[in-house]
């Protein structure tokens, strides 16, 4: 009973004590540019998930545009 209510208070502080902590707003400073009217967008869109990886982001990048 005590481990489910400790529980319930941690989620509940990280939720409205943090303010909205999993946004990431440090990251998402600049808006995004909407593309204009005469740009189409790409045929294929791929999303890197990378972390600390930063020697290995280029190998990684022409990999999958090649």
């Amino acid at each position: 009973m005590f481990a489910a209510l400790a529980a319930c208070v941690i989620w509940s502080c990280l939720l409205f004590a943090r303010g909205g902590f999993w946004r990431a707003r440090e990251r998402d400073d600049a808006p995004a540019a909407a593309p204009a009217a005469s740009e189409e967008w790409p045929a294929v869109v791929a999303i890197v998930p990378a972390r600390d990886e930063a020697p290995l982001v280029a190998e990684t990048l022409g990999s999958l545009l090649r």
